[in-house]
């Protein structure tokens, strides 16, 4: 019987299930949630993804990622809710999609987002949503970044996300 072993030259780990590694030979593996391998079926947050790959292998700084990317699916917070839940509401606004595209808003007059709870009728807050936000439920490929567009609220997340592990 033969040991195998790999040897990395940096670790960056939130907890046993978020980590990238950086071989010797600068192979990069990573797992979780927050630094995972986007696919055009889970394309959640990807600058942020994007940002904190960026950060803690390549040494750019997560303001560099975010402000210089103006492709408006990169900043898409997909949210769906389940049947525990009725309704979207944007605001007062209820709609009627189950799925929706939130952007984080420099406008103060962009309303947040919660879901209805089916059990109790009460709001709660859609995880992860901006307190101001934009609804984009339109085909986002090649759609630029608007000038509401808050990144910002992006760079903050990212920042809270890098904190979680330890790099700041």
């Amino acid at each position: 019987m033969k040991m195998e072993f790999e040897l990395f030259s940096k670790v960056f780990q939130k907890d046993v299930n978020n980590y990238i590694l950086i071989g010797d030979d600068g192979k990069i593996k990573s797992k979780g949630g927050y630094v995972k391998k986007l696919s055009n079926l889970d394309y959640d947050l990807p600058i942020l993804n994007k940002a904190l790959i960026n950060y803690m292998v390549h040494g750019i700084s997560i303001e560099d990622s975010i402000l210089k990317c103006d492709e408006l699916k990169e900043f898409q917070l997909v949210s769906k809710i389940s049947n525990k839940y009725t309704d979207i509401i944007h605001g007062d606004k209820k709609l009627k999609e189950k799925c929706i595209r939130i952007f984080a808003s420099k406008l103060d007059s962009d309303a947040g987002v919660q879901k209805i709870s089916a059990r109790t009728g009460r709001p709660e807050k859609l995880t992860n949503s901006p307190e101001h936000c934009f609804i984009y439920n339109d085909e986002v490929n090649e759609i630029k970044v608007p000038y509401k567009l808050d990144k910002q609220w992006y760079i903050r997340f990212a920042k809270s996300r890098l904190a979680d592990f330890g790099v700041v």
